[in-house]
C-alpha cells in the first residue's frame, strides 16, 4: 500500500524527475489532458491533485472523500481524470484573459487571493525539494487547468522557489496569454523555458481541436470553434491562434526556451513543425500521443 506524504495538501506531484505544481483546474480552452484523448490515463496520485486542486478552487470537498480512497490504492494504478463541471464560464472572462497587474515590487504579486494558495504551494514545494533524497531536475507549473490564468500567483510563486532552489522552472501552458508583457515577467521571475501548445499551423484546426474561449469587444466570452467571426473580434483582432504564436514570439524574445507541442491526429505533422521553425522555435517540436 502507498504511504501518503504527511502534508495537509499534497497538490503537487511528481512525473519522471520533474516536480509539478498544478495551480489551477480551470482553462480558457479545453484542459491539455482532455486534449489527449478519451482514454488517456494517469497514475492515482497525479489524479489525487488535481481534484484536491479542484476542490481547493471551488471551496469544496466533492472529490475529497473519493481521494482518501485513492490514496489507499497500489502504486502506479492508471486511470482516467474524471469529469469536471465546466468552470471557466464562472469567472469574469475579462479577468481570466487579461487581470489586473500589480506593481511589480515583490511581494505584491505574490498572492492573487486565490486557492490553493501561493504560500501553502510555495510551503509544499519547498519541502519535497528539500528532502535529502529527492532526485528532481526541474520543477514545472502544469496541471489540469491552465497556469498563465493565475499568473500574478505564478510569477510570485516563481520568485519564491527561486529563494530555496536552482532548479530550473518551466511552464507548461496552452499559448492563450493575452498580456503582451507576460513572457518577460515569466522570464524575471525565474522561469528559464515555456512548453507551449501549437497543435497545428492552421488556425481553423486549432480552433477546433482546442475550443478556445475569446474576449469579444463587449467582454463576453465566447468559443471560437462556433464561428469563426467570434475569433476575429478577439482582443486585438487575433484569433487565438494568432494569440499562441504572439506568445511564442514575445517567449522567445524574452530569452525562454519554447518547445512547440501537439498531438498526431489529424494534423499535418510535417507543416506544422515548418511552421513551429518559421516562428523561431529551435527546439524540437514534440509530438504527444493521443488515446481514442
Amino acid at each position: 500500500m502507498r504511504v501518503t506524504r504527511p502534508m495537509a495538501s499534497c497538490f503537487t506531484y511528481t512525473l519522471g524527475t520533474s516536480l509539478y505544481i498544478p495551480l489551477t483546474s480551470r482553462s480558457n480552452s479545453l484542459t491539455l489532458p482532455t486534449t489527449r484523448g478519451p482514454n488517456f490515463t494517469l497514475s492515482s496520485d497525479v489524479v489525487t491533485a488535481l481534484c484536491r486542486v479542484r476542490d481547493a478552487e471551488n471551496q469544496n470537498e466533492r472529490w475529497a472523500s473519493w481521494c482518501k480512497q485513492l490514496d489507499c490504492i497500489q502504486d502506479g494504478q492508471k486511470m482516467n481524470l474524471p469529469d469536471a463541471e465546466p468552470s471557466v464560464a464562472s469567472l469574469d472572462i475579462t479577468q481570466i484573459v487579461m487581470p489586473k497587474e500589480k506593481t511589480d515590487n515583490g511581494e505584491d504579486d505574490d498572492d492573487d487571493g486565490r486557492s490553493p494558495s501561493i504560500k501553502e504551494l510555495s510551503n509544499e514545494v519547498k519541502q519535497m525539494l528539500m528532502k535529502p533524497d529527492n532526485s528532481f531536475e526541474a520543477v514545472v507549473f502544469a496541471g489540469e487547468g491552465e497556469p498563465t490564468l493565475r499568473l500574478l500567483g505564478l510569477l510570485g510563486l516563481a520568485k519564491r522557489i527561486r529563494h530555496y532552489s536552482d532548479l530550473p522552472l518551466r511552464v507548461t501552458t496552452n499559448g492563450l496569454v493575452y498580456q503582451e508583457n507576460a513572457a518577460q515577467r515569466l522570464q524575471s521571475s525565474g522561469i528559464s523555458s515555456v512548453s507551449v501548445a501549437l497543435m497545428t499551423h492552421d488556425p481553423d484546426q486549432y480552433d477546433e481541436l482546442m475550443q478556445p474561449v475569446v474576449v469579444t469587444s463587449d467582454h463576453s466570452s465566447s468559443s471560437s470553434s462556433s464561428s469563426s467571426s467570434s475569433s476575429s473580434s478577439s482582443s486585438n483582432n487575433l484569433r487565438p491562434h494568432d494569440v499562441v504564436c504572439r506568445f511564442i514570439y514575445h517567449a522567445l524574445e524574452a530569452g525562454l526556451t519554447v518547445e512547440a507541442t501537439g498531438k498526431h491526429e489529424d494534423v499535418n505533422a510535417v507543416a506544422t513543425e515548418e511552421f513551429a521553425h518559421s516562428l523561431g522555435i529551435k527546439e524540437k517540436f514534440r509530438w504527444r500521443p493521443y488515446f481514442k
